[in-house]
């Protein structure tokens, strides 16, 4: 019999192994410091630092950092940290005193 198998109408199996080879790779691929794996639109792995344009939908939450920097959340202290290549760490919730805000 010849057409779609009815157990999988869209092609899930395919989807699901590709997936699963995104994440062996990734996990064979050794990022520096604060890079993530990302799996590119052809499938293929590599260390890149987050974005701001991945910060958009994360809740702001204001944090002093030790760079006397003020950050909207985590995730944008974290592009700075992947940026710079080092821990920028945080010293409390909230504005630090006479900052700009990124």
């Amino acid at each position: 019999m010849g057409g779609r198998d009815p157990c999988n109408p869209c092609g899930v199996d395919a989807y699901v192994a590709a997936v699963v080879a995104a994440v062996s790779a990734c996990r064979s691929l050794a990022c520096r410091g604060y890079e993530a794996c990302v799996i590119s639109d052809g499938g293929d792995p590599s260390c890149q630092c987050p974005t701001t344009s991945t910060c958009v939908n994360v809740v702001d939450q204001l944090l002093c950092a030790g760079n006397a920097r003020t950050y909207s959340n985590r995730c944008l202290l974290r592009v700075d940290e992947c940026a710079a290549n080092r821990l920028i760490r945080v010293l409390y919730r909230g504005p630090c005193r006479h900052t700009p805000i990124p």
